[in-house]
């Protein structure tokens, strides 16, 4: 059944707590699994990115995931956050295991980012771009993208 005029079915929008659900199992496996993915990211680009700050940025990060998870559950106007955090987090588990590969090693937040972020982001745009009109999924697209400039620049300050 479609929610208001969105098109978006019942069944997505249930599973959209699983955005900031993910989001802690990820940022665990970033932080306490091995090296933190701040000292990996040190010791193989330079890039210091400290403790307290990467720890600072993913809350406020889980913050805004939760909240714009929460919004999309409730709003046909915020539908479109759908397929943004759908890039964000497919995004991510993309760069991990590309990092990985590259350099050869484990990048923390690897196995998180391919079991659950890259599946479920891939779910989300898919969702988004057979339910949302072209405008609200460009904008969500457009969205991710520049959320996650904006999260890459902050931790590379």
């Amino acid at each position: 059944m479609p929610t208001g005029n969105t098109g978006i079915s019942e069944r997505i929008l249930p599973r959209l707590w699983l955005f900031p659900l993910t989001y802690i199992v990820h940022f665990a496996e970033e932080y306490f699994c091995g090296e933190t993915f701040p000292v990996w990211l040190a010791k193989l680009r330079g890039i210091e990115l400290g403790l307290k700050d990467f720890i600072i940025l993913n809350a406020i990060a889980w913050l805004v995931m939760a909240l714009s998870s929460w919004a999309a559950s409730r709003w046909a106007a915020a539908k479109w956050a759908i397929p943004a955090l759908g890039f964000v987090v497919a995004f991510n588990g993309a760069l991990h295991a590309t990092g990985s590969v590259v350099t050869l090693s484990y990048s923390p937040g690897l196995i998180s980012g391919l079991l659950l972020w890259l599946p479920l982001g891939i779910h989300a745009v898919s969702r988004g771009w057979r339910s949302l009109s072209r405008r609200q999924f460009w904008t969500g697209i457009t969205a991710g993208v520049a959320a996650h400039a904006i999260v890459s620049l902050a931790a590379l300050k």
